[in-house]
């Protein structure tokens, strides 16, 4: 057989999707790791309230309060669906966010600069899919980034701030 060349095979769309959803979920992953470690740090202090002393803690917590993690994370969250996942990771990771980032699937390169701006804005990233108002509802942004065309329902209050690739990496260099 000298002389042939091997002729590459081209995956198949389920080796395309299935490699998709794992790449997005480490995106995801690492998107939450610049908050991972970090804990709010309650500042006790202590008044007087009619000759009586009252100790009262206060919370100097940014994002990082808004950070938890529950549930078992030695299974793998795998819902068939890589919106559906994304939203499980958001509400097993986050109880509240300042900044969430929302990108479509079809374009990998905006799924990639979209996570890098996650993790720059310590929020979760999420796909357009027919539970993504309720998990904003619940999250309460105060600005909901979108990569790309995806369209979003932002709920009042929260800004939108779109973005393609380019100024999404650009904003999470900077």
């Amino acid at each position: 057989m000298t002389g042939l060349s091997k002729v590459p095979q081209v995956p198949s769309a389920r080796t395309l999707k299935r490699s998709l959803h794992l790449i997005s979920l480490a995106l995801f992953t690492a998107a939450c790791s610049g908050v991972l470690g970090e804990t709010p740090t309650d500042m006790p202090r202590t008044t007087t309230h009619g000759g009586s002393s009252v100790e009262e803690t206060t919370s100097t917590a940014g994002t990082a309060g808004c950070v938890r993690f529950t549930g078992d994370h030695s299974v793998d969250i795998d819902t068939g669906s890589l919106a559906a996942d994304a939203l499980t990771l958001s509400g097993e990771t986050f109880l509240c966010a300042n900044d969430v980032v929302v990108v479509g699937t079809g374009d990998l390169n905006e799924v990639a600069a979209a996570a890098q701006l996650a993790a720059a804005v310590s929020g979760p990233l999420l796909f357009p899919e027919p539970r993504l108002a309720a998990e904003l509802g619940r999250l309460k942004p105060s600005r909901v980034h979108i990569v790309g065309n995806a369209q979003v329902n932002v709920p009042g209050g929260a800004e939108t701030v779109p973005h393609d690739a380019a100024s999404a990496i650009d904003l999470a260099s900077s």
